[in-house]
């Protein structure tokens, strides 16, 4: 009977409508079918029918753009037009069983660049948990005072690139006194920075250096110093020597450095080493 009617007054939506009928459903204001007026008498004589199917029909075309919750329970009447700020002909059909779309996202347990990141974050752990002192050679180098702190020994290594180190060294201590770790550097103005570097040449350069070295310092995840900001191949090599244990692992290309990665070829045996 409901089907049969449905068809007769040829509304665009019926079969919709009828299959809706069957589950709790909301229904939101819908646009009224043009020449409605005959639909609309017809409706409104199924609203004394005995029939809840026909009167739940009649409802929802008749309450005037108001949703209707159809299972013979009344759920608080919304404005579709007021909640989705749409005029009644964008309405859509929104069911109160509504089936919810999981989310899906990557794991940050399993992602190559989480395990790199708890292994930078361990890097200095094993630096500072490390029995390794790099012995004190007759050539006496800066790095071998400085392997207790990356940070200091880089830094060392950015003053002594293409500067003598009987140039560079005593501004080393001197630039440790007014910047004593990376958030202090991080913070340095950078004019009074180059004014302090001049001696050295390239100021400017070694100023903007030093500052976003240390941001990579302490924000970045990084295996070795080489990953981070105006750190070369001496740079890497001094850390991977003096601070990793790595010496066998390292062929220096600076001359100072080579000296001193000889002497420690030569002397493993009387070091233990």
């Amino acid at each position: 009977m409901i089907t049969a009617f449905l068809r007769r007054i040829h509304n665009p939506q019926a079969d919709l409508g009828l299959a809706m009928l069957k589950k709790k459903t909301v229904f939101p204001p819908r646009p009224r079918p043009p020449n409605c007026e005959q639909i609309l008498e017809d409706l409104a004589n199924a609203a004394g029918s005995q029939d809840p199917a026909l009167q739940a029909a009649a409802s929802h075309t008749t309450s005037g753009g108001e949703a209707v919750l159809i299972d013979g329970q009344q759920q608080q009447s919304v404005r579709w037009s007021e909640e989705h700020g749409q005029d009644d002909s964008s309405a859509g059909i929104e069911c109160t069983e509504k089936e919810s779309t999981p989310i899906v996202t990557a794991s940050k347990y399993f992602s190559g660049s989480r395990r790199k990141e708890q292994q930078a974050k361990s890097v200095l752990d094993v630096i500072n948990a490390s029995k390794w002192i790099p012995p004190r050679s007759p050539y006496d180098l800066i790095q071998e005072k400085l392997y207790h702190d990356p940070w200091k020994l880089l830094i060392a290594t950015i003053f002594l690139n293409k500067t003598r180190g009987s140039v560079a060294c005593p501004l080393v201590w001197l630039f440790f006194e007014k910047w004593p770790d990376p958030e202090a550097a991080i913070a340095a103005d950078l004019d009074e920075l180059a004014a302090f570097l001049r001696p050295l040449g390239l100021h400017n350069r070694r100023a903007e250096q030093i500052v976003r070295f240390s941001e990579d310092y302490r924000k970045k995840s990084w295996l070795y110093p080489n990953e981070l900001y105006g750190i070369d191949k001496y740079g890497n090599d001094s850390f991977r020597i003096f601070c990793r244990n790595e010496w066998r692992q390292v062929q220096p290309d600076d001359y100072m450095l080579n000296f001193y990665h000889q002497w420690l070829h030569e002397n493993a045996e009387r070091l233990g080493i």
